[in-house]
């Protein structure tokens, strides 16, 4: 029943390319404005309202800071020109005991960072491991 309305009702439809197109503006009326009548007549100057003038107050104070005491400057003290020393002195800072006990935890480190690049030497490493490898060998001359 169901498959005989749907038949029906495309058959009856009628041709689906030899259609006329439905305009979407079929629908609408133009209505004329409507105009305000004229008048012979002006009825003349609007009614006088009073009014007064009211100051409005200001929504932003300015704040004044008083004003700085004129003070003459002091003048500077001659000073003579000061003469360089030619190599800079270099003052210690540890004692020899800390300086003995510092190199002693370097060596240290030495000999661990040494022993770790034995350990990875024959692996494989990506781009970024190789870097810190060469910065690692970099650090080990210098402290040598």
């Amino acid at each position: 029943m169901i498959l005989a309305l749907c038949l029906s009702s495309v058959l009856l439809d009628g041709c689906f390319t030899k259609r006329r197109p439905v305009s979407p503006m079929g629908d609408f009326v133009f209505a004329h404005p409507i105009s305000p009548k004229t008048s012979e007549s002006y009825p003349g100057p609007g009614p006088d309202i009073p009014w007064e003038l009211v100051e409005v107050p200001k929504l932003v104070t300015p704040h004044s800071s008083p004003s700085r005491p004129r003070v003459t400057p002091t003048p500077a003290p001659e000073t003579q020109p000061m003469e360089k020393p030619t190599e800079p002195i270099i003052a210690p800072e540890l004692s020899d005991e800390q300086m003995a006990t510092a190199k002693l935890e370097l060596q240290k480190s030495l000999v661990v960072a040494e022993r770790n690049l034995t350990l990875i030497q024959g692996k494989t490493l990506t781009a970024t491991q190789q870097d810190v490898v060469s910065k690692i060998h970099g650090f080990i001359v210098c402290a040598a």
